[in-house]
């Protein structure tokens, strides 16, 4: 490859730099200023598209694809094109003989940089109406990533830049856009780096678009920089409500008086518009009217003690406490702490759960979320405080231990017991590096808090931005240690306090795992 060839592969947009990869459709993103690489955007077409010819020019890249189709009222017309997923784009009603074309659809993937930064796919066809599976945009950062993809709209935040706050964000100025967790590729690998990594999957369309020679199909995402995360949702459609994380039984209401909504939710309608209200819990939404064909996800905050509750007695009722989790001991404990269950029987069960864990040979460590619990097991007692400690000495690195070295330093503290042991802190995982600022002090959030500040929900009405939920918990028990003098709320729009709350009510209404749960409700 020439130089200028190399040159060609690469476009500059303010301060990304975008190459262009080796599979067709996709361009990794780089930040030109301080190298980091953001992630990787593709393009990706179900079997049996075929890629095409290429153009690599200054300003703009440019992608086709081709496939052989017959019409889509053709009696051999594959099965997998009539598809039983709830809704589809008739783009035209006109039908024409049944006959294959060679090459008869095409579809472009442009992305430019001229006027503004935008990525656009347009699908056209020869034939007469055919069906086609929309293709599908991938996204795969380097670590967790803020997206909503609601139909009509859609936001994802393509960086977030930890010294600076400035936001990269694509949103969706035309066509629509919906989750694609299944694909019609093999689903990605969900192996992570410390810092979370996962391939997010967009539908760039309904299940099937219907194409006709008078009417193809196309969607364009718009490429933008904010000067921090609060400023990017201005993207954000009006009608959505302000806060997507409303205390239970907290009404909400949709401006949008001449549209349908749906949902598993208390649903009021009048000439002004649509009330919505619920109990607690995360409920989706769907928003149907004109223009708008939408949804988007609301959790209602019931706390936390209900699923405490539930979880630890459904604990005490079904598991042999000598062969319990380090999980099912800390929820134990901190059910016990909150007088949601009897306290005689949560003593008896962390008495048999620890004595087994005394009786175990020294080498058997014990998972860090059972710290607390233990170290509130064994505080009264000098022998088994000092037995505790010494099983805590030598934690693998990594954020769950770091604070279960946290906790024993403070017991051991109030216990007026020497505790030495090594910080077990992973200098590559920015929870660790969170944690390590917070705790010497730091004058204000580091880019390791900030990397950690991504874990927690925010303000889009979509997901959390990582999937692993036991990452998250730890995210929310770190950061709620943060000094209260540090400033965030100008590049969040709200509190850290608040946003940490908020995430603990997304991950208490997801139906936690143990060791998730009992991160959630550490202190």
């Amino acid at each position: 490859m020439t130089g200028q060839d190399a040159m060609r592969r690469q476009l500059e947009w303010h301060h990304l730099r975008l190459t262009a990869g080796s599979h067709a459709g996709s361009v990794a993103l780089s930040d030109a200023e301080d190298g980091r690489p953001l992630g990787t955007l593709t393009v990706d077409f179900p079997t049996p598209w075929v890629p095409g010819p290429a153009t690599l020019d200054d300003d703009e890249f440019e992608w086709q694809w081709t496939r052989d189709d017959q019409p889509a009222d053709d009696a051999t017309a594959p099965a997998h094109l009539s598809s039983t997923r709830p809704s589809s784009t008739d783009l035209s009603s006109s039908h024409q003989p049944s006959t294959r074309q060679p090459d008869s659809t095409r579809a472009t993937v442009r992305i430019s940089t001229q006027p503004g930064f935008s990525l656009r796919v347009a699908l056209a066809t020869h034939a007469a109406t055919v069906a086609v599976e929309p293709p599908t945009l991938l996204w795969t950062p380097p670590g967790p990533a803020r997206r909503w993809v609601g139909g009509s709209s859609a936001l994802l935040v393509l960086d977030d830049r930890p010294g600076d706050g400035l936001v990269t964000a694509a949103h969706l100025s035309h066509g629509q856009a919906w989750p694609d967790e299944a694909g019609t590729t093999p689903p990605p690998s969900r192996t992570r780096t410390p810092g979370g990594s996962a391939t997010h999957r967009i539908a760039l369309g309904p299940p099937l678009l219907t194409l006709t020679p008078e009417r193809g199909y196309s969607t364009t995402w718009v490429i933008e920089r904010f000067a921090s995360l609060m400023n990017a949702t201005s993207t954000l459609p009006g009608w959505l409500p302000p806060d997507c994380t409303p205390r239970a039984g907290e009404p909400l209401f949709i401006d949008l008086p001449d549209a349908a909504v749906t949902g598993d939710v208390e649903i009021v309608t009048d000439e002004h518009g649509t009330q919505l209200s619920a109990a607690g819990g995360t409920h989706d939404i769907g928003i149907h009217g004109p223009g708008i064909d939408s949804s988007f996800t609301i959790t209602w905050n019931a706390g936390t003690d209900r699923v405490l509750r539930d979880v630890a007695a459904a604990i005490l009722g079904q598991v042999d406490p000598r062969t319990a989790r380090g999980s099912d001991a800390a929820l134990i404990d901190r059910a016990d702490t909150a007088h949601l269950i009897p306290h005689d029987d949560a003593e008896r069960f962390l008495d048999d759960f620890f004595q087994e864990l005394s009786d175990a040979p020294p080498g058997n460590s014990i998972a860090p979320e059972a710290t607390a619990a233990l170290l509130h097991w064994a505080f009264a007692d000098a022998t088994r405080m000092a037995a505790a400690l010494q099983r805590l000495d030598g934690l693998a690195p990594g954020p769950g231990p770091m604070l279960a070295w946290l906790s024993a330093s403070l017991a051991a503290r109030a216990a007026m017991l020497d505790f030495d042991a090594t910080v077990p802190m992973d200098p590559h995982d920015p929870l660790c590096g969170a944690l390590h600022a917070i705790l010497t002090r730091a004058d204000s959030p580091t880019p390791a808090v900030w990397q950690t500040i991504g874990l927690l929900h925010g303000p889009l009405p979509g997901p959390l931005p990582d999937g692993d939920s036991v990452r998250t918990a730890q995210a929310c028990a770190i950061l709620a240690l943060a000094p209260t003098n540090w400033q965030v709320e100008q590049r969040l729009g709200a509190s850290l306090a608040h946003e940490i709350e908020d995430t603990r009510a997304w991950l208490a209404a997801s139906s936690p795992d143990g060791p998730t749960l009992s991160w959630l409700l550490w202190a």
